[in-house]
This record gives C-alpha cells, structure tokens and sequence, in this order.
C-alpha cells in the first residue's frame, strides 16, 4: 500500500471542519496540487494546523479526484495525534512526516530482514499472523516467513493481517498431511496468486545433510542427521564407493559380483561380461525357493529354446482281434436244383453285390467252393487280423520365438 507524495501540495480549508468530519473541501484551485488516487490502497498523508490555536492533526485521506476540492479522509488523527476541529482559512498541505521517513529501509532493517517475518497467533492448521507495517493485498511473488505456534495435523491455511485465509501447499500443489509444520519451525512461504507455496524443507522432507569423506578403513560414525558418501575396501580388495545413513552401509553402485542382465553392446565401465556357457541362448526362469532345481544361477533343459526345431512320426501298428471293429459286407444269397455247374443236382452260393455281382462261393454236394470252382474250407475269425497298418503321422514341429540378444555382466 504506498502513501503518494506530491511538491507544493498545500491549500486552505474550506468551511467548517469538526473533528468527526469524514471528508474536508479546499481552495477550488488548489486541487489540482493533489495527487489523484486512482489505485486501491494507495492514500495521502495531510497535516492540518490550525491557526488560532496551533494545533496540528495528521489524517490519512484515501479518495481524491484529480482537480477536485474535495478529500474523503480514510482516517484521522493518526502517528500521535487528535481528531481536531477547523476553521475556514486553515492550512492543509501535504508534509513528510515521521512515520514516512521511519518508513525508508535502513542499513539496520536490511540486516535483520525483519520486515516480513512474524509469530504465528492462530491454532494448529489455521496459522495467523500481522506483519508490521500492515500488509493491505495479497500480491503474486509476496514472500513472508512466519514462527508456527502448533504443529499440523492436516491441511493447513495462512491468514495475513486478516486478508483472508490462504492454502498452504508443498512440492506447488499437494496438500498439506499430519506433520508438515512443527511447533516453533519457521516457515518460508511465497504466495502465487492462489496459495502460499512452502519454500526449502518442511516437516516431513528428509532432514539429514550430505557429507564426504576421505578413504576410511572401516565405517565411519556419524550423526543421525547426516548422510556420509566415502570410499573403502569392499573386502575383495578393491576400492569402492560406500554411502551411510544412521547405522546403514550401502556400496554404490552395486557390490563387488554383482550380476545383472544387460542388453548393452559392451559391459559398462566397472563390469566385466560374464563368458559362461550356461548363459548362452538360455531362457530365465523366476524363482520363489531355494531348492536344488530353484537355485538362481543355475541352469537345467537340454535344447536351446531359439533355435530347436523337432520332427517326429507315428509308427505302424498291428491290430488284434480284440481291436477290429464290429462290420459287415454286402452279400446276395442263391439257390436253385441245378446250380452255376451243371454237373452238380442242386448247389447254394454267395454273390457280392458290390462287385459286379461276383460269385464269392457255392455249395455242391456238400462242398465249399470258391470262384474259381476250388474246393476251400471256410475261414473262422475275423477278417484282417495280424494285418498291419500305418497311422499317417509324420511331420515337423519348429519354434522359433522373437527374442532380444542380452549378456550377463559382473560388477568388478
């Protein structure tokens, strides 16, 4: 909120002016000594001395219309004095006064940087505070810092000189959670047109500083709030990089052995390819136990699953009678007294309707005979037993999967 200064802004009072008078006109033509106001918050600072009894009141006014006569105070009787009465002739001028000039930021201010930092009033979660001089507007970039009086214990907002509870948020957007803001840690907040941003580390953020060492033979002791990186012996007989927080060590990278897959065309610097033959053109398997076939790093199967292809076939079988399927022929049946051969007085015979009626046998007196008239004996049991037979299956079978050539390496 800046108070405007003017040169030569001075006049005289217009009428009467009582000491609870909100407004005061001046000489029509000193108006236009008088700076306008045109922005909210801004304001002029006038003295009025009057002159019958020398008495002096400081008022603020905070509207007036460029060549206007007339001033609208914003308040009266300020920096010690009175609201005062006037009388027509009076002098009104603007003055620099002692809290403009305590106003300017001194050598001793600068160094304190004091300015906008204050002890939060207010409760957990709902932090207050009053910045002196007083803060009139919220402004994009205002930067504060503030004492919190209680922890949070959820989200949490700030209130300015009374200008309105904002948001305070970390990491620009997130909410605040339970522990973000501790009992007594000051808080530097920026505000950004909507919510006042948590700047540097808050309650929750991690804590501990980073320091170096030199080489050191063992690992070093250090404070609960430090996070040490130093070099030693990994116990292989090499130098490696060692980082330690509390009471844990951790090598960094990777200890010494370290296997890992790799799909690099060479091993990183500081490993080494691994050259064993149980790597090449194997398949991973994921484990759960340790058991004698689950033990990682080692291997098992004989084909290598790229490149294996496999051919195979079914060979004959000979069915029993016990696998020949229930069937029948087609058949004609004859008779008649003098038979196929004329010699003979009558005769009975078959004949295979399906191939061109052929006569398959006949009975003369009493004999089997086959087509071609010879004597046979009729055969018992199935048809095709003993006979063998070929299922058909011969084929090959190939997989070939997709797959990403990978090498294991070995920190060293």
């Amino acid at each position: 909120m800046p108070q405007i200064i003017a040169n030569n802004a001075s006049s005289k009072i217009v009428g009467t002016l009582t000491a609870t008078a909100d407004r005061v006109s001046i000489l029509q033509q000193d108006g236009v000594h008088f700076p306008a106001i045109s922005r909210a918050n801004d304001y002029l600072v006038v003295t009025m001395l009057s002159r019958t009894t020398g008495l002096m009141e400081i008022a603020r006014v905070s509207t007036h219309r460029a060549a206007s006569s007339l001033l609208i105070f914003g308040q009266r009787g300020i920096e010690g004095t009175s609201p005062l009465s006037f009388t027509d002739g009076d002098l009104i001028e603007i003055r620099p006064t002692a809290a403009f000039f305590n106003g300017f930021v001194s050598q001793v201010s600068l160094q304190e940087q004091a300015g906008n930092y204050e002890e939060d009033t207010g409760t957990a979660n709902r932090y207050v505070v009053a910045l002196t001089p007083e803060l009139l507007t919220y402004t994009e970039g205002l930067t504060l810092r503030f004492k919190a009086a209680n922890a949070n214990t959820l989200s949490s907002t700030l209130n300015v000189n009374g200008l309105g509870a904002k948001d305070l948020r970390k990491n620009v957007s997130e909410e605040l959670v339970d522990g973000d803001i501790l009992t007594g840690q000051i808080i530097s907040v920026v505000y950004d047109g909507t919510n006042f941003q948590i700047l540097g580390a808050y309650g929750n953020s991690p804590r501990f500083r980073v320091i170096t060492l030199d080489e050191q033979s063992a690992a070093p002791a250090i404070g609960n709030d430090q996070l040490a990186v130093y070099a030693k012996d990994d116990g292989n007989g090499k130098t490696s990089l060692f980082a330690r927080e509390n009471n844990d060590e951790l090598q960094l990278p990777f200890p010494t052995g370290t296997r890992l897959v790799c799909f690099n065309t060479a091993a990183p610097i500081g490993w080494t390819r691994v050259n064993d033959a149980i790597y090449n053109g194997a398949m991973i398997q994921m484990v759960t136990t340790a058991t004698s076939s689950q033990v990682p790093g080692a291997g098992g199967g004989t084909d290598n699953p790229i490149s294996h292809d496999h051919d195979h076939s079914t060979a004959g079988h000979v069915l029993t009678a016990a696998e020949i399927p229930e069937h029948s022929h087609d058949s004609a049946m004859w008779f008649h007294d003098r038979g196929l051969d004329t010699s003979a007085e009558w005769n009975f015979g078959l004949r295979d309707t399906g191939e061109n009626n052929r006569k398959i046998a006949q009975i003369n007196d009493g004999s089997f005979y086959d087509s071609n008239n010879t004597n046979m004996v009729p055969l018992t049991g199935p048809a095709g037993e003993g006979e063998a037979h070929d299922h058909g299956d011969t084929g090959e079978a190939e997989w070939r999967p997709k797959y990403i050539n990978a090498m294991v390496i070995e920190r060293d």
